[in-house]
């Protein structure tokens, strides 16, 4: 198994990050885990064909967010933990995170205390973390595993089991984790893979609730 790429939070579909190939994070020193690649390069779940520049972090005091299209609809769920089934369409008026995760990678860990601090602050004013859990190890398909992983994470917000890829796939990501921000119109204005940049994903929640970019 090869290395994982090294986080990518400027642009999305850049042709280099899709040479990498399958392996597990928790034995890699990289801020993401990425999904296999086709030996031409191209990604088999691939990105956004947007890009989306940013300054460097701490370069403004307002973060900067790029429409970057309707966000895909959540598919294939095959279980709800923590919620009722949901649709963003229901959550329109609503700032979203959708957040893919999968409970057995380390940078999906180490990012955990930040999305659960995230969705206890910011709850009550308007923001809905939706968890996306897709499996990238065999012990993460059975959905019993990914239920006791919740329950002994303290994870409260809503998760949805995504066993086949079908949300994975929608938003042509290849990320764990991936951070996809969507605005109170459902569109996405902001993303990140990989650790890191919780500062600047706070504002990015901040201007999201209070309508800067909508």
């Amino acid at each position: 198994m090869s290395a994982m790429i090294k986080n990518e939070t400027t642009k999305i579909g850049i042709a280099s990050a899709a040479k990498t190939m399958w392996s597990c994070c928790r034995y890699c020193g990289s801020a993401a885990c990425a999904a296999p690649a086709f030996r031409d390069g191209s990604s088999t779940r691939g990105y956004y064909d947007f890009v989306m520049q940013r300054p460097a972090v701490g370069a403004r005091d307002l973060p900067e967010l790029t429409d970057a299209g309707e966000a895909p609809e959540l598919r294939g769920i095959t279980e709800w933990i923590n919620s009722e089934p949901l649709t963003l369409k229901a959550l329109r008026g609503q700032v979203v995170l959708i957040h893919f995760w999968t409970f057995d990678c380390i940078n999906c860990q180490n990012v955990q205390p930040y999305v659960k601090r995230w969705h206890e602050t910011y709850a009550g004013q308007g923001l809905r973390v939706v968890g996306i859990h897709t499996p990238e190890l065999d012990i993460e398909r059975d959905p019993a595993n990914v239920r006791a992983a919740v329950r002994a994470n303290g994870v409260t917000f809503p998760v949805a089991i995504d066993a086949d890829y079908k949300t994975w796939d929608a938003y042509r990501n290849r990320y764990w984790p991936a951070f996809y921000w969507v605005d109170r119109a459902g569109r996405i204005r902001f993303t990140h893979f990989g650790e890191g940049e919780y500062a600047e994903q706070e504002r990015v929640i901040r201007a999201l609730l209070l309508n800067w970019a909508t």
